[in-house]
């Protein structure tokens, strides 16, 4: 994402967690509403790891201590909290206040110049952002801890066809360890 040319704004009113956080984290600016968001990365409580770039952007994002605290523990974190630590840029209190103050941010980046942008972007980007050698490295990881078996079954709790493994998947990660799917 850090690659593309334009800036890359995220909104989120609802669940963003695993792939869908680590995407959040990798682009420009994030914003939230604080009645429905939860942002997570749950990897580790199903016995596998971030693998798309999620450690080595939050880690930066938040600082090395958040980092731990929410990679390792698969906690969730809310939009109010998440602002605090800078996983997300702002929390709003409703869609339409969020909407309204991204249509603006953006209606300002729009008067300026696009090579002034650019390089703001760039320089940016090159303070913070990942080695691609680092982010690969998670990936064989990822991948790694993702063939073993009992992996495979901790996996499953986000596959219920009623959509309440995914929902409360922050919560219930220690239940695959107390209900013995571990």
């Amino acid at each position: 994402m850090t690659n593309l040319r334009q800036t890359t704004i995220g909104l989120v009113s609802g669940v963003a967690r695993g792939a869908g956080n680590e995407l959040l984290v990798s682009l420009d600016m994030r914003f939230a509403t604080k009645t429905h968001t939860f942002l997570g990365q749950p990897e580790v409580g199903l016995g596998i790891i971030p693998g798309l770039g999620g450690i080595q952007y939050l880690a930066r994002l938040i600082g090395r201590g958040y980092a731990m605290e929410y990679i390792l523990s698969g906690n969730d974190i809310n939009a109010n909290d998440a602002e605090r630590i800078g996983w997300i840029n702002k929390a709003f209190d409703t869609d339409a206040e969020m909407e309204g103050y991204v249509a603006a941010l953006t209606g300002r980046l729009a008067l300026f110049p696009l090579d002034a942008l650019k390089a703001g972007r760039e320089a940016v980007n090159a303070a913070t952002r990942p080695r691609l050698e680092d982010s690969l490295a998670d990936g064989v990881a990822f991948m790694e801890l993702l063939r073993q078996e009992s992996v495979q079954t901790r996996v499953k709790i986000g596959e219920k066809a009623d959509g309440d493994g995914e929902r409360f998947l922050g919560e219930n990660l220690p239940l695959l360890y107390a209900g013995g799917a571990a």
